[in-house]
């Protein structure tokens, strides 16, 4: 999300929404950024991941 306009439109509604519940932003970017509790993640590496 190199594009602020970007960022804003997909952190901005999720930061409307409070609760105490996780919230995520999956995009294919490489570089990842956390914003407001909101974590950016790559969406490759979230489907893969074991837990």
């Amino acid at each position: 999300m190199t594009n602020e306009q970007t960022a804003e439109r997909e952190f901005g509604a999720l930061e409307w929404i409070k609760d105490n519940y996780p919230k995520f932003v999956l995009t294919t970017d490489g570089f990842t950024q956390n914003r407001k509790g909101i974590q950016h993640l790559h969406v490759f590496r979230w489907l893969l991941a074991e837990e």
